[in-house]
């Protein structure tokens, strides 16, 4: 490109940038309206209406997408629109001048601002995200639970036997605190302090017989009350009639070994007695510590619910809708 065809394309621009500038008639009407126009007075007839605006957002890129922190980078524009009531002109006054192009910096804006969002959202997410760990952990635990409920429910006394710190925790202790009460049982501190201390003393001691120590000397006691009467039968019998000693003997030892039988079928059967009250007991104890487990989980559930509700609440009160 020679220097006669450079000089002719800068003579065009210049052209084409005089010919573009403003006529009369919109410079008069741009002097008009900025004259006396205020960028801090709202632009309404009354100061008591309220000035419409009209927000619009057009996307024009998405930069990025963070998946894992719930993060969406874009690039967009805003688009606001409003009626400015200073900004009125007759184009018949003004040479039929209808649109104008004017700098922002010397108009009325909207106070609009831009609020990061990212940590709000961001911090949001993560609370969110906590409260349904923590609900998912205590549905996770109450279904271990309950099944701990059930077994304990359902346990018999010749396959389970109780511990020593389950009868203490959830048969005296945990009811007691939860205030919990059970028929023909006393649960309270000082009651819980005396059975305890009642236990003890029987361990170390073992003063008191059972009921089956009683049957075994009524045995010993009818031995010498049987062998007593068969003498004094025998006795009694050489007033009446003469007996030979193998006939004494022969009926000293039919009787006792009947009276023998008796007392091990009584044996026999105050044991049986005893083995179902005691398993009865047992099963009983069983119920009642599921019960006791039960209701212990029932109060704690509760409590974590509206502790951990409350307190996700109030740390993101913009969660409530207002």
């Amino acid at each position: 490109m020679d220097s006669s065809t450079s000089l002719y394309l800068v003579l065009l621009i210049f052209v084409i940038i005089k010919e573009s500038c403003q006529g009369p008639h919109e410079k008069r009407l741009l002097n008009h309206l900025l004259s006396t126009y205020n960028t801090l007075e709202r632009p309404v007839a009354n100061e008591s209406d309220p000035l419409e605006v009209k927000f619009g957002l057009t996307l024009q890129q998405i930069i990025d997408v963070d998946v894992k922190n719930q993060i969406l980078t874009t690039n967009a524009r805003l688009n606001l629109e409003w009626n400015d009531y200073n900004l009125r002109w007759n184009d018949s006054e003004y040479g039929g001048v209808k649109d104008l192009r004017i700098t922002p910096n010397k108009l009325w804006k909207p106070d609009v601002l831009m609020y990061n969002r990212t940590s709000y959202t961001t911090t949001t997410t993560i609370k969110m995200g906590t409260y349904f760990n923590c609900i998912m952990f205590m549905v996770a635990s109450s279904v271990v639970l309950t099944v701990v409920v059930l077994n304990y429910h359902h346990r018999t006394a010749d396959v389970h036997e109780m511990p020593p710190w389950i009868r203490s925790v959830f048969l005296q202790w945990l009811p007691w605190i939860l205030r919990m009460s059970r028929p023909g049982r006393k649960i309270t501190r000082k009651h819980i302090l005396l059975t305890n201390r009642m236990k003890e003393l029987e361990l170390k001691e073992r003063s008191s017989k059972s009921l089956l120590a009683n049957v075994l000397d009524i045995d010993d006691d009818f031995r010498h009350t049987v062998s007593g009467s068969q003498t004094a039968i025998g006795s009694s019998a050489s007033f009446g009639r003469p007996t030979t000693v193998e006939e004494h003997h022969n009926a000293i030892g039919c009787n006792h070994k009947d009276l023998h039988l008796i007392l091990k079928e009584l044996q026999f059967i105050t044991a049986r007695m005893r083995k179902a009250d005691d398993e009865a007991e047992l099963i009983s104890d069983w119920k009642f510590a599921a019960m006791v487990v039960d209701r212990f989980c029932l109060i704690v559930f509760t409590l974590f619910t509206i502790i951990a509700t409350v307190t996700v609440l109030l740390s993101a009160p913009h969660i409530i809708v207002q």
